[in-house]
């Protein structure tokens, strides 16, 4: 389990495969989630790929124009794209 937002933030920018592995999988508390997303704006987009985050956190963050971007950017064909904006895990 994630325990804090300080221990998602610091998952998800390592390098280490396992640790993002963390990042999709894990539950955390929902005022952890609530914490991520108010807190640290730059991990919203990262928060969605979790499969357990509440659908309430999703709702909060739903109408955050940055994620629209980044969700067109993924839609389109890889050789359409050009450089990535994110990391791909």
């Amino acid at each position: 389990m994630i325990e804090s937002a300080d221990e998602y933030v610091r998952l998800r920018e390592s390098n280490d495969g396992a640790a993002w592995q963390r990042i999709k999988r894990e539950e955390a508390p929902l005022q952890v989630w609530l914490d991520i997303v108010r807190n640290h704006p730059d991990m919203r987009f990262w928060v969605t790929f979790n499969r357990t985050v509440p659908v309430q956190v999703l709702r909060e963050i739903s109408g955050d124009p940055d994620l629209e971007g980044a969700r067109q950017d993924r839609l389109q064909p890889p050789h359409a794209r050009g450089p990535h904006r994110f990391p791909v895990p």
